[in-house]
């Protein structure tokens, strides 16, 4: 039975009040975002812009005196928008690693229960990045204010989700060990018919007897069983 893991991203906060506030979500949520595609050296130059953004924004308390409430305002938005492209490209690895996943005969996991709960969530993850782009071009009351912000967090959700229920998935390794061994019987089976023709054509030209190759054969498909037999144990 297909059983969904515990893993959750993490939690979106309400908007934050003080700089402290504002710093815990950068360190609980933005932070965690950018590392994920920073390895990869993928990070895109907007993020930066918007983090130093933010950082301008923070300064102007100390050096304009403006006040706290406004400065952490403006500021959270632009550690928002500096989520944005990591969310597209998160998306885009979790796409990557489904075609990746489709490769495997995964139909023979939970009697397709995987594949079935595969497919929707991708779907899910699909409909839901468009949803998430168009909402980026709507402008609300507040220039300040992120509208695709909160969409976007449901998307990343579900991209944790496809890698610790399915690409993480213990099934999934032994799914892709039993298609290789199938592979294998394959070729053998595949060899053998092969030489198993070319024997009786063989024995009708040269005159020799069928039951002198069937005893070649049969002692030589004997071997190859035994050895299959060892390697699937």
């Amino acid at each position: 039975m297909f059983v969904e893991s515990q893993v959750e991203p993490p939690r979106v906060p309400k908007e934050p009040k003080t700089i402290q506030e504002l710093f815990d979500f950068y360190h609980g949520y933005v932070k965690l975002l950018y590392s994920r595609v920073q390895a990869s050296n993928v990070l895109p130059q907007e993020t930066l812009f918007e983090i130093n953004a933010a950082l301008d924004h923070i300064s102007r308390m100390w050096v304009y005196q403006e006040p706290e409430q406004e400065v952490v305002h403006h500021a959270f938005a632009h550690f928002k928008r500096s989520c944005l492209d990591i969310f597209k490209i998160i998306v885009r690895d979790t796409i990557d690693l489904y075609q990746e996943i489709k490769k495997v005969d995964t139909s023979i996991i939970d009697n397709g229960e995987f594949d079935r709960q595969l497919h929707l969530l991708i779907q899910s993850i699909k409909n839901k990045s468009t949803e998430a782009r168009r909402l980026e071009g709507r402008q609300a009351k507040d220039d300040h204010v992120v509208v695709a912000f909160e969409p976007w967090t449901e998307v990343y959700a579900e991209c944790i989700k496809f890698e610790h229920d399915f690409y993480l998935n213990p099934n999934l390794g032994w799914a892709r060990r039993k298609q290789r061994k199938r592979r294998v019987i394959d070729l053998f089976l595949g060899f053998f018919g092969a030489v198993i023709i070319n024997a009786i054509i063989s024995a009708e030209i040269f005159g020799i007897k069928v039951s002198t190759i069937w005893t070649w054969l049969t002692v030589n498909l004997a071997k190859v069983i035994a050895v299959l037999i060892s390697f699937f144990k």
